[in-house]
């Protein structure tokens, strides 16, 4: 009987857990496409580059998608057995609570060595390509977003025009540029060049750090909106800097580096990325312990009562990690404690909850004893 309430349970578990976190990730992935695309519309992010970086970043959402997935299955699964009763006739069979628990440790598992694999070799491995591929997208010398005569939107803020462009579009003459200055929003820039070509600065790794076009023998005009030019200069070359794609900002390097590598690391950056790596197999597990506590419900009560705040709870749980992970960026690995700190607390409140009614029943028994004797 043991053996057929583990295959039930976890295959129930499994299977609403692959389902729900399917529809997450599909939902998270199409919000992230869609800011692809609006880098693909204005010129800074291949087509092909935005699809394969989406399939490659897929590991990393499902790094931290899969335990919330967990969390939602154990608590609609359990909550429908406990709204039919069934979990009442389990009980009464002699299942105890440890047993379906336990149960519940081995989906939960499974989960965890796929969060492993993600969370150690397959995010990181799939970060590099997305880095690689960036790296591929900057390098180009052809400014494919620039069509002759025609204006032009470039990273949604400045706008360009070129009268003349070679074929091999590395040089264009006459361009004209226009954009609001950061410092002053009722100011506006505007750069007209002779002559412009593109140039890169590269790292110490040979990476593509920057992309810049280069103006030659032209004019910068200063305008404001209430006294009109307000300051005019002339050059011999200019260099505007290309925004990248949004990708850029999305990405930090040191979360694409191997764990091997990170291991051997003594930077207090990659310590807090290995820390982050280790932190979401525990996370797993705790979460696991508190959905199935929240799974726990009255018969009249809607099973999906719980389901928010089991929720926020693992929201909360991750920020608090984000949190600690910064402060060891910020101030040194002797801030690495604190990132164990909320393991263990949030652990131990766990474990309170599920002990509760044990401890509420021998603090009973232990008063009514006291009292009669």
């Amino acid at each position: 009987m043991h053996f057929l309430l583990t295959r039930y349970l976890s295959k129930q578990v499994l299977q609403n857990a692959i389902v729900i976190s399917l529809i997450i990730l599909i939902i998270i992935a199409s919000s992230r496409f869609v800011n692809y695309l609006e880098d693909v519309a204005t010129g800074s992010l291949k087509l092909s580059f935005a699809l394969s970086i989406m399939l490659w970043r897929l590991p990393e959402f499902l790094t931290m998608i899969l335990p919330l997935g967990l969390l939602i299955s154990i608590i609609v699964t359990y909550g429908n057995l406990y709204a039919n009763q069934e979990m009442v006739i389990l009980y009464a069979c002699g299942i105890s609570e440890h047993k379906v628990l336990a149960t519940t440790l081995l989906p939960a598992s499974i989960i965890t060595i796929i969060v492993v694999y993600f969370s150690f070799y397959l995010s990181p491995l799939g970060l590099t390509k997305v880095e690689t591929i960036l790296q591929k997208q900057i390098s180009e010398n052809k400014f494919e977003v620039l069509t002759q005569k025609k204006f032009k939107k470039i990273g949604g803020k400045k706008v360009i025009y070129a009268e003349s462009i070679d074929k091999d579009k590395e040089n264009i003459g006459n361009v004209f540029i226009a954009y609001q200055d950061y410092k002053e929003n009722d100011s506006f820039i505007i750069l007209l060049a002779e002559h412009a070509y593109i140039d890169h600065d590269r790292d110490n790794d040979s990476k593509v750090k920057d992309k810049f076009l280069i103006l030659e023998s032209g004019n910068r005009y200063d305008i404001t909106k209430l006294s009109g030019v307000s300051r005019s200069v002339s050059f011999e070359k200019c260099a505007v800097k290309l925004q990248f794609s949004s990708v850029f900002q999305e990405i930090d390097r040191k979360q694409a580096l191997p764990t091997s590598t990170l291991l051997q690391s003594l930077d207090v950056q990659d310590r807090a990325e290995l820390l982050w790596r280790i932190s979401m197999p525990i996370v797993v597990i705790i979460i696991t312990i508190l959905a199935f506590i929240l799974s726990k419900g009255e018969v009249r009560k809607s099973r999906f009562t719980r389901l928010p705040f089991g929720i926020l709870a693992y929201l909360f749980y991750l920020a608090l990690l984000v949190y600690c992970r910064n402060n060891i960026e910020k101030y040194g690995v002797n801030y690495s404690y604190t990132i164990w700190v909320v393991h263990i607390v949030m652990g131990l409140l766990v474990a309170f909850f599920y002990f509760f009614n044990s401890i509420k029943n021998y603090l009973m028994y232990r008063k009514y004893y006291l009292w009669k004797n």
